[in-house]
């Protein structure tokens, strides 16, 4: 999955990093952003890690199956900061953001805030729900 979906913002013109804890994914090839052990493991401190490292920023977990380029490229077109919207709630991992959002990204870490507050107050990009299905969301069979 995660090689689709670089597959796909490759298509676009942008560049690939993996943001990891450790490097167990390095046999994908693609670059890896090792986060600081000295942040706690949280989503945010992916996103403060990355925006301590480039000034731009498409981010997409890559647990999405369907996600096309075209949604990618959706992002891609809307100013920073901007996130998924499906209609009915945003998925703030599915977003745009610069390096205008580091301080208040590094506070919510410390806090143990939300990628969710980051996010607030973004541009919604409206993409099909579909597009938006997390593998580690399914709600279980039965």
């Amino acid at each position: 999955m995660a090689m689709r979906l670089a597959r796909a913002l490759e298509g676009l013109g942008l560049p690939v990093v993996l943001s990891v804890r450790d490097q167990s994914l390095a046999d994908l090839g693609l670059p890896l952003l090792v986060e600081s052990e000295e942040l706690p493991r949280h989503p945010l401190a992916g996103v403060v890690s990355a925006l301590r490292e480039w000034p731009d920023l498409i981010l997409v977990p890559c647990d999405l199956p369907a996600m096309p380029a075209a949604g990618l490229a959706r992002l891609l077109a809307s100013p920073a900061p901007a996130v998924a919207w499906d209609g009915t709630r945003i998925h703030p991992l599915v977003s745009r953001i610069d390096r205008r959002s580091l301080p208040r990204a590094a506070s919510l870490l410390q806090q143990e805030g939300s990628v969710t507050a980051l996010m607030t107050g973004a541009a919604r990009v409206s993409l099909p729900p579909a597009w938006l299905e997390n593998l580690n969301h399914r709600p279980a069979a039965g």
